[in-house]
């Protein structure tokens, strides 16, 4: 009656589904069916039986290209599902657990075949044909106190029959016709019309043009040709003093001393040329620390730095220095730029032999970890998808000035790019283990452990913030709570059980144990920083790949999960594909998507991301090959904006169809294919445009044709007057009145304390956690930068918050800024220490040598000699002072407060 059935007819994909189906050829009963399978399994046939058996066949739906396509079911089983299945559902669980209930409740959908295959935060909720270990079953039983549908609150428990139609449902195998929504399927429209934008086309080969009398470099002569062809003419030179104070602050982010200014207008005065004495101090700034520092700070700007989560839990960032420090060391080698930027992505990735270099690539990938991100969120699957694409955003606008985080809930509607594409980088994303090194939120929710470096890197440590005596102790109340919780764990235990006897749970001394657990989690997450000989590892914050596999399950933290709102299971824990998100809505999962990159630029194939990788390593490949016309784009963008004040284009972080167009587009392509053809080198970008005439020019000098016909400079035609920035305000402060301690700095206060607990910002608590105070000297790059509470002269001159992505820093010009130079005691210090310094280097009494000292103020403060006018005003307010010294305190405090010293000229 039922022939012969070889094994390739076992094997056949279709054999089950055919054999299955009443209308097909081979009509058979499902009893005979049913039989067969049966008789293949005791027949030992273990490898055939598990082909045909329906939880694999389900699950091989995955290689099928139809979507939404499953087995084809006979009539008995259509009948019976839509007759006894469906209305359960329907009635009983569709509320909380469908496409129509918005976000469903921990990430499961129960109104579609695919869906419930997938499963929810807990995992998949059916085994096929094993009602005794579906999820499904056990929550309609209510066999778990933790998980029973429908929960309290929410209906009644199902019926005894209901119950038992959906027992029998599942051994026979979850026979569903249903399909996934037409909306979760991964569909995309491109905007095509984006496809044109400029910033998107190849990068040109542009003509330099020819030699102009006024040019000094290639970049003066495009500069020159826009200008003629405007009919407009540049201004004169920039002063010499102007000049070098400009050179000074621009490239290392302090003032020229009074013999550094004299130097450079000496050597003009003996003939050398302007060209070759600038050149000189050029290559000089380059070459310093001082250099790397602010340079550093600039990208620390772009990779949104801080050292506390944010948000409403502001948790610390103890190891966020390391990433600073590895920053300004890479300014200070003059690390290729495409290098630079792969290490951040997927540094850890790269090979090496050297634990020194796998070290600092870990570190490099705290890029990944900085963002800000709401370490309280109680739902795991949205927690992950939020902290994907705020990497996603950083990484697109940092390297590419890209909205690419735009298009989580829909095909992008000004970029070519589709929520596809999206969600095939969220993969990427979803796919890294991201390790920021934080205690977590509430009960330790979404705590991260840092990751350790190796040991023989031979890279610094922090001092342990604790005497022996106060580990010891650390150690002893921890192993005390340790003790504490365990017990009534037990205790709840043995009630648990009893519960299951007389359906009551006592649940009295839970409060407690969640209190013993914030406590014992604290002193766990201080503790992590040491190892067992009290000496302190060596951690970092960064990104590593997620396993391939499910690590096991450990006992004990299931205990505790059961008493802590449940155990904390990463909701993407190993290398996957992301699903789609339908409306970017964590309940509305569909199909999965390959990890790949955007296929927006040369060919995408060459990236292709390995099963067993996480694609991160193709992404930086992508990122920075040369096919890739904006990186290059963005990063000479980004440079000239620093140094001149305006970028190319005015949109510094916006190279979309929103953003600008480029005021000199052929010099912005020269200038990219340069960089790329000398090893993305940035001093030889950074030289280049320091030695432009066009970057010389005064900002003073005016020319009201040139005005007329381009007010806003876009021409480039005079020099652009730039507010100094938070940093260099009060650096240069520092470094006038000879306070500044230049030596780099090991951590900062804030990290050294070694904290878990909240940051507070509220007056009084803030030590180390952002206040300033009088021996803090060192330059503001290494002060302590938690969001939410930055020192208040960095927060008042505009220091980002560090929530995204920055690379023109908004300038504002108020009242309160002026306010705080004059009446701030610290400025009134570095006013007092300024003065004494002059009374010093030229002694005298009353007004003697009145008029060399306030000359020497000016140099130093201004850069520059005061006219006959403020030698008269400073005159007249010594006549009005009670005494001498507090002439010159008030003279000193007042320069300190004009906007000719908060400003570049």
């Amino acid at each position: 009656m039922l022939g012969t059935i070889n094994a390739r007819d076992l094997s056949s994909d279709n054999w089950f589904a055919n054999l299955y189906d009443a209308d097909s050829d081979r009509p058979f009963r499902n009893s005979i069916l049913l039989a067969c399978v049966s008789l293949l399994a005791f027949a030992g046939l273990q490898s055939l039986g598990s082909q045909i058996a329906f939880g694999q066949e389900i699950s091989d739906q995955k290689t099928q290209k139809s979507e939404g396509a499953g087995p084809k079911l006979t009539k008995q089983e259509l009948q019976y599902f839509e007759s006894r299945i469906r209305p359960i559902l329907a009635n009983k669980c569709y509320a909380c657990h469908s496409v129509d209930s918005g976000e469903a409740e921990g990430g499961l959908r129960l109104d579609s075949r695919e869906a419930m295959l997938r499963g929810g935060n807990s995992g998949p909720v059916i085994v096929s044909k094993n009602p005794a270990q579906s999820l499904l079953i056990k929550a309609v039983e209510h066999q778990d106190p933790n998980l029973r549908m429908p929960p309290k609150g929410a209906g009644d428990k199902l019926s005894e029959a209901e119950v038992k139609e959906l027992t029998r449902w599942v051994r026979m195998g979850a026979p569903d016709p249903r399909k996934e929504e037409e909306h979760l399927l991964a569909k995309e429209e491109i905007n095509e019309s984006a496809k044109s934008w400029w910033a998107y086309q190849p990068l040109t080969k542009p003509s330099i043009p020819p030699n102009d009398e006024w040019a000094w470099t290639s970049i003066d002569r495009f500069i020159a040709q826009q200008q003629r062809t405007s009919m407009i003419q540049p201004v004169a030179d920039a002063k010499p003093e102007s000049l070098i104070r400009r050179l000074y602050f621009d490239l290392t982010g302090l003032p020229p001393t009074i013999e550094q200014v004299r130097a450079f207008t000496d050597q003009l005065e003996q003939g050398t040329s302007r060209r070759e004495a600038i050149e000189k101090v050029v290559d000089e700034l380059l070459d310093s620390e001082a250099f790397a520092v602010h340079w550093a700070r600039h990208w620390l700007d772009v990779a949104r730095y801080a050292e506390s989560s944010g948000r409403d839990v502001n948790i610390p960032y103890n190891q966020a220095w390391r990433y600073r420090d590895w920053v300004i060391d890479a300014m200070r080698k003059n690390m290729p730029y495409d290098r630079f930027l792969t290490q951040q992505i997927a540094g850890d990735l790269l090979e090496t032999d050297s634990p020194l270099e796998k070290a600092s690539g870990i570190i490099a990938t705290g890029f990944l970890a900085l963002g800000s991100r709401n370490i309280n969120e109680g739902n795991q699957k949205l927690f992950a998808l939020d902290q994907a694409d705020e990497q996603i955003d950083s990484v697109f606008q940092a390297t590419m000035s890209m909205t690419m985080a735009c298009a989580r809930c829909h095909d992008h509607k000004f970029e070519p790019i589709s929520q596809k594409q999206y969600t095939a980088v969220a993969g990427i994303f979803l796919s890294t283990d991201t390790r920021y090194g934080a205690s977590g939120g509430n009960n330790a929710r979404n705590a991260s452990e840092p990751i350790e470096l190796p040991t023989d890197c031979d890279l610094p440590t922090l001092a342990a913030p604790w005497s022996e005596t106060e580990i010891r102790k650390k150690r002893e109340e921890l192993q005390k709570l340790q003790k504490e919780i365990a017990t009534i764990i037990e205790e709840l235990e043995e009630k648990r059980k009893a519960a299951k006897a007389n359906g009551t749970f006592d649940r009295s001394r839970q409060q407690q144990l969640r209190k013993l657990s914030q406590q014992a989690n604290e002193l766990e997450f201080q503790l992590s920083a040491l190892n067992d000989d009290d000496t302190v590892r060596p951690l970092a914050m960064g990104a590593v790949d997620r396993p391939l596999e499910l690590p096991k399950a450990d006992a004990n933290r299931e205990k505790m999960g059961r008493y802590l709102g449940g155990v904390r299971r990463s909701a993407f824990p190993i290398i996957d594909n992301s699903p789609f998100f339908s409306r970017g809505e964590v309940g509305l999962s569909g199909e999965k998507v390959q990890r790949s990159v955007p296929d927006l630029f040369g060919d995408a194939r060459k990236y292709r991301v390995p099963r067993n990788a996480s694609g991160r390593l193709q992404l930086a490949q992508w990122i920075t090959s040369e096919s890739n016309p904006l990186t290059a784009r963005v990063a000479v963008n980004r440079f000239w904006h620093w140094m001149m004040g305006q970028g190319i284009v005015d949109s510094v972080d916006n190279f979309g169809t929103t953003g600008g167009k480029p005021s000199h587009p052929e010099l912005l392509d020269q200038l990219a294919g340069e960089f790329i053809a000398e090893g993305w080198d940035v001093k030889s970008l950074l030289r280049k445009i320091a030695l432009s005439r066009t970057y010389q020019l005064s900002s003073v000098e005016t020319n009201p044709a040139a005005f007329a016909a381009d007010p806003e400079n876009k021409l480039l035609w005079r020099g652009k007057s730039r507010r100094l920035q938070a940093e260099e305000i009060r650096d240069a402060m520092l470094s006038l009145s000879e306070k500044l301690d230049l030596a780099p700095v090991l951590g900062t206060a804030m990290a050294k304390k070694n904290l878990g607990n909240r940051v507070d910002p509220s007056s009084g608590k803030k030590r180390g956690k952002g206040e300033i105070f009088n021996e803090d000297v060192c330059r503001s790059i290494y002060l302590p930068l938690p969001r939410s509470a930055l020192p208040e002269v960095l927060e008042l001159f505009d220091l980002p918050d560090a929530m995204v992505v920055q690379g023109a820093r908004e300038t504002t010009n108020v009242p309160s800024q002026s306010l705080f130079l004059l009446n701030n005691p610290s400025v009134a210090a570095y006013a007092g220490a300024i003065s004494k310094r002059v009374m010093d280097s030229i002694p005298g009494r009353g007004s003697e040598n009145f008029e060399a000292r306030v000359e020497m103020l000016y140099q130093l403060v201004l850069c520059r000699k005061p006219t006959g006018d403020e030698m008269q005003i400073a005159n007249d307010l010594f006549s009005n002072s009670d005494t001498s010294e507090s002439g010159w305190v008030s003279l000193a405090r007042g320069l300190l407060a004009t906007a000719e010293f908060r400003y570049l000229d």
